[in-house]
């Protein structure tokens, strides 16, 4: 099996779904498992670290709520892929 960790993220037919999910009696079913990894995020002086499964570090950001406006200053582009751990620097306007 797969030990699922806080942020990972499981797919049913290119649905996201629960560890609760019950898997239809069909043949050939096909899950998608999507490790998560940790984003290190320097803002203002306090220091966030928390998972994600998104595809990118900026899908990364808006799920856990920290936006960014147009001023604003992100030490990576937010199309960056995450699919290794991040470190990052936000300079707000």
């Amino acid at each position: 099996g797969i030990r699922i960790f806080p942020g990972d993220s499981i797919y049913f037919s290119g649905i996201e779904i629960t560890h609760a999910f019950e898997m239809p009696e069909i043949d050939r079913q096909m899950l998608m498992y999507k490790p998560a990894f940790p984003v290190t995020v320097s803002l203002d002086g306090q220091v966030e670290r928390f998972f994600s499964s998104a595809p990118s570090l900026g899908m990364a950001l808006w799920e856990q709520g920290i936006g960014i406006l147009a001023g604003d200053r992100v030490s990576l582009p937010l199309d960056v892929p995450l699919d290794k751990p991040l470190t990052i620097e936000i300079i707000l306007s």
